[in-house]
C-alpha cells in the first residue's frame, strides 16, 4: 500500500476517513454522546482542524484508508478566517 502527501482536493475524503475511524472513540463518545450527531459532525470537525491550521495530511491506498495529520514542531501557521467561522458555526 502505496503512503503519501494528499493536497487540499483530498481534505473531504480524508475527513470522512478520519470521522469513520474515530465515530467510536471512547472520548469523542463522550464529547458528542448521540452516535448519530457524531457522526454528522465528526467529518466536519475535522475537515474544520485541517483548515484552521497548516498541516501535513498523508493517506495510505486509493480510495484512502487511512489517513495521519503531522503539525510541525514550534508554533502552527492558523488561519483565522476559518478560524471564525468555525467558532460562529
Amino acid at each position: 500500500m502505496d503512503v503519501s502527501r494528499l493536497g487540499d482536493d483530498r481534505l473531504d475524503v480524508a475527513s470522512r476517513v478520519l470521522a469513520h475511524a474515530f465515530q467510536e472513540d471512547p472520548a469523542w463518545s463522550w464529547v458528542i454522546r448521540d452516535a448519530r450527531r457524531r457522526a454528522g459532525l465528526l467529518p466536519w470537525l475535522f475537515r474544520t482542524a485541517f483548515e484552521v491550521t497548516d498541516a501535513e495530511l498523508w493517506g495510505a491506498g486509493d480510495p484512502i484508508a487511512g489517513c495521519a495529520r503531522w503539525l510541525g514542531p514550534g508554533r502552527p501557521v492558523v488561519h483565522v478566517a476559518p478560524m471564525l467561522k468555525a467558532f460562529v458555526a
